[in-house]
C-alpha cells in the first residue's frame, strides 16, 4: 500500500464551538497498492496528533475493516473505545493549534499525516443548546469581526451587534470592548469622553480618506482638526473642512475706446481689459454619490 489520495474530508465534531452536532467525521478516500486500485476488505485504523511528525496523540479510533471498490471506500471516524479514548466530540479543540490525522491500513502507517482545515457543522451550528455558547468559548480570531470595525450598511437601521457612526455619547459598561479599540492603545476614546460615557465616531455626511501616515499624500495633513481628544494633524481620526485646489479663471482681451490717434494714423485706440468669469455651480464640491449608513461593531 504505497498512499492513500483524499476525495473528500467533512468534519462534523465539536471544533471551537459547543453545539449538538454528530461526534462523527465522514470520510471518503482512495487506496492503491502500488499502482494499481485495491479491492476487498481492508483494516484501518485513524489517530489524530497534535503535530505533523511526531507529537502527542489525541485520539484513536477502533480497528475498522472497510470494504474498497476500485481503490474507492467510504467510512465514519469518531466513536471508539479504543486506548481509552473516548467519542472524538469530548476532544477539547481549543487546546490544539493544529490537528493530524494518520492513517494506518493494515499494519503500514501512511505518511504524511493530514491537517484537518474545516469543520463546517462548528462554524455554523444546526443547533445550539441555550446559554453554552459564551464569549469565552469563541477563539478570537475564528472568523469572528473584532469591535470597532467600521461597514457601510445599506439600510436605515443597524444590525443586531453593530451601532450607527452617528457621534453618540455611549456607556463604556454597555459596549467594554468598543471601548477598549476606540482607545487605540491609548487611556482614553480618542473621538472623546466623559467619566463613564465615550463618544462614537461620527461618519455622518463625510468620505472617508485613507490615513496619510507620513505617505505626504495629503499636503495639508498637518493642519487637520481635532478628532474628539484634543489631537490634530496626521492622525487616524482628524479632520479637514472642504476646499478648492487653489486656481483661477481669467477673460482677457481688449476693447476699442472710441478713440483715434491724434497723431495722424487714424487708428483705433484699444485697451486691455481682464474681467473675472460669474458665479457657476452648488453648495458644495462633490462626486455623484449615494447614502448608506456607516456602522461600527461593539
Amino acid at each position: 500500500m504505497k498512499k492513500i489520495t483524499f476525495l473528500l474530508i467533512f468534519i462534523s465534531a465539536a471544533c471551537h464551538l459547543q453545539a449538538k452536532i454528530p461526534g462523527l467525521i465522514t470520510y471518503q478516500g482512495r487506496l492503491q497498492q502500488g499502482m494499481v486500485p485495491a479491492n476487498g476488505n481492508k483494516n484501518i485504523l485513524f489517530s489524530i496528533w497534535d503535530s505533523e511528525s511526531g507529537g502527542t496523540e489525541i485520539w484513536r479510533s477502533d480497528l475498522q475493516t472497510v470494504h474498497v471498490t476500485n481503490g474507492l471506500f467510504n467510512t465514519y471516524i469518531g466513536l471508539t473505545t479504543s486506548g481509552g479514548f473516548s467519542s472524538i466530540s469530548n476532544i477539547n479543540w481549543d487546546n490544539y493549534d493544529t490537528a493530524w490525522l494518520q492513517i494506518r491500513v493494515e499494519t503500514e502507517i501512511l505518511s504524511p499525516r493530514v491537517q484537518f482545515v474545516s469543520a463546517p457543522y462548528a462554524l455554523i451550528s444546526k443547533t445550539v443548546v441555550s446559554n453554552s455558547l459564551t464569549p469565552g468559548k469563541i477563539r478570537k480570531g475564528w472568523g469572528l469581526v473584532p469591535a470597532g470595525t467600521i461597514m457601510i450598511w445599506p439600510c436605515s437601521t443597524p444590525p443586531e451587534g453593530w451601532l450607527e457612526c452617528n457621534g453618540t455619547l455611549v456607556n463604556k459598561s454597555a459596549y467594554p470592548e468598543l471601548y477598549t479599540a476606540l482607545k487605540n492603545s491609548g487611556a482614553s476614546c480618542i473621538y472623546g469622553e466623559n467619566i463613564t460615557q465615550f463618544y462614537l465616531p461620527d461618519l455622518r455626511g463625510y468620505f472617508i480618506r485613507g490615513w496619510d501616515h507620513g505617505a505626504a499624500r495629503d499636503p495639508d495633513r498637518a493642519s487637520r482638526t481635532d478628532r474628539g481628544d484634543g489631537t490634530t494633524g496626521d492622525n487616524v481620526g482628524t479632520r479637514q473642512d472642504e476646499q478648492f485646489k487653489s486656481h483661477y479663471h481669467t477673460d482677457e482681451g481688449c476693447y476699442n475706446t472710441g478713440l483715434y490717434d491724434t497723431s495722424g494714423s487714424g487708428h483705433a485706440v484699444y485697451i486691455a481689459r481682464s474681467t473675472t468669469t460669474g458665479w457657476e455651480g452648488g453648495s458644495e464640491t462633490r462626486p455623484e454619490n449615494i447614502y448608506m449608513m456607516f456602522i461600527i461593531k461593539y
